[in-house]
């Protein structure tokens, strides 16, 4: 207690007498607390005759059950100060992240897909901040992730060009439609609204009803992927929207008579 109360003094008549060093005086202030209760910890264990082989032992248990406990913690720090003296991940940097899982399937809707599609999951963005712990990502969706710094062991590709935005849209129409007409009118929708980087495809038979329509098609400049793969969607719509129509006036025609 009585060396508590000296090193509080001393750091007090520190603070007063140093006040020119500004936030300096901190670091100073807090040496000088880490220097005096070291010192206070060797007197005490001085006066109860603690040997060096106990205070040893006592260390290495100590330290064992720290190091399990603060394990992620640890990780997260060494790897936040590997990334901030390399200096490969830095703020305003556009990155591609992979958590590390290779393939995965996609069987949904699962009553009307009979083939699988594979995805590579991925994180896309722009770097915000980078600290100790963790790395701040602006994602393309404008969402503020927090990525653990041990993360990074895995796969990180460090984007220098701006790639185009690529996209797949899928949609499903009634064999009752002829494809040719289907693909045709898709064809006609877009080059009407000025979109020219596409491809349809007809891709496949989800059942015996319905066959799907692919569109691989790269979003315009000044459009986000998300608000682009709506205008793309919507003019799909429209010209499902339009064949129905067309069958439904074929269909009153033919009763009229």
């Amino acid at each position: 207690m009585i060396g508590a109360l000296i090193i509080e003094l001393l750091t007090s008549l520190i603070t007063a007498r140093l006040k020119h060093l500004k936030r300096e005086i901190y670091l100073v202030r807090n040496v000088v607390v880490v220097i005096g209760y070291v010192v206070i910890s060797l007197i005490a264990l001085a006066m109860f005759e603690v040997t060096g082989v106990s205070v040893l032992a006592g260390a290495t248990v100590s330290g064992l059950v720290i190091g399990l406990g603060l394990q992620l913690i640890l990780a997260n720090f060494f790897a936040g100060l590997i990334i901030l003296e390399t200096g490969f991940l830095r703020p305003e940097a556009s990155v591609k992240i992979s958590d590390g899982i290779p393939l995965s399937v996609v069987s949904f809707p699962a009553y009307k897909m009979f083939s699988l599609n594979e995805f590579m999951p991925t994180l896309r963005g722009v770097v915000v901040e980078v600290n100790l712990m963790h790395t701040k990502i602006l994602s393309e969706s404008d969402e503020l992730v927090n990525i653990p710094n041990m993360a990074f062991n895995n796969s990180v590709i460090i984007e220098k060009k701006k790639e185009p935005k690529t996209m797949r849209v899928r949609y499903e129409f009634s064999v009752q439609y002829d494809p040719d007409t289907v693909l045709k009118k898709i064809r006609e929708e877009l080059d009407k609204n000025n979109i020219s980087e596409y491809k349809v495809y007809l891709e496949e038979q989800s059942d015996k009803n319905y066959y799907i329509v692919l569109l691989v098609a790269t979003a315009l400049s000044n459009m986000k992927v998300r608000d682009f793969r709506s205008e793309i969607l919507k003019h799909i719509i429209k010209v499902h929207r339009m064949l129905i129509q067309q069958a439904w006036n074929i269909t009153r025609s033919i009763i009229a008579v």
